[in-house]
């Protein structure tokens, strides 16, 4: 499997990112499934596809920051399709492959946890991001409250994207209830209300997250300004 994806990632030149939008351009989803027939490698949808080509098109990332990187195919792809861009991996386990993987695609990797305080503050010297991409636990406490954290002391500049949230809006302590939270809060305006209502969502290893920001004039700032839109199971935030 890695001699099969380190040829391709050979053998593709780094030129056909500069194509645009042609006909024949591949996609940042064709280079996550470069093994789709044998499902071994990292799978993304169309909807994945679809989201983050319409980000591509809105906006100029030159600073990426994957939360969760498994066995770092996605960095691959992300090498390929913005050869230019600075890269920056984190994920609680150590590459599962090999690091020097993540090397040859020249992505800075921190090893920890994306739930732990010390962790974040450790990246912030390279922040703010262009795009932050969660594909780390799924657990919708964590999501909450690392999005919330980063979104704070300049970390984030552009787009934030939460991948496969698996809850519906009927689900009090998902991820979508969150959004609805936030929804409600740029209506109202009201932070209390709203910052007990994710004291409610968030578990003990994740409510320190939320209590560090609590009182800061950009969690406000952002918070009241912030754009959300769903794409299936993920959702994309756009200050």
């Amino acid at each position: 499997l890695l001699n099969e994806l380190a040829d391709r990632f050979e053998s593709i030149n780094p030129s056909i990112c500069m194509l645009g939008n042609q006909p024949n351009f591949p996609s940042i989803c064709d280079y996550l499934n470069p093994l789709r027939e044998r499902e071994t490698y990292v799978l993304k949808s169309k909807v994945h596809h679809w989201m983050y080509e319409r980000i591509l098109q809105t906006h100029t990332i030159n600073s990426l920051l994957e939360i969760g990187v498994f066995y770092g195919g996605s960095t691959h792809a992300w090498r390929i399709r913005l050869p230019e861009c600075s890269m920056y991996s984190l994920d609680i386990n150590p590459p599962l492959q090999d690091s020097k993987v993540l090397e040859r695609a020249m992505s800075k990797f921190t090893h920890g946890s994306a739930i732990d305080s010390s962790i974040l503050d450790l990246i912030k010297s390279d922040a703010p991001f262009d795009l932050i991409i969660d594909d780390a636990s799924h657990i919708p406490s964590h999501q909450i409250a690392t999005f919330i954290y980063l979104v704070n002391n300049d970390m984030l500049s552009k787009v934030y994207v939460v991948e496969d949230v698996k809850d519906d809006t009927q689900n009090s302590k998902g991820f979508s209830h969150f959004v609805g939270l936030l929804a409600k809060y740029q209506e109202n305006t009201d932070l209390v209300l709203f910052l007990n209502a994710i004291d409610d969502l968030l578990c003990r290893e994740t409510a320190h997250l939320l209590a560090k920001v609590r009182n800061n004039p950009e969690l406000i700032y952002n918070l009241s300004r912030i754009e959300v839109a769903r794409f299936g199971d993920n959702y994309v935030f756009t200050l």
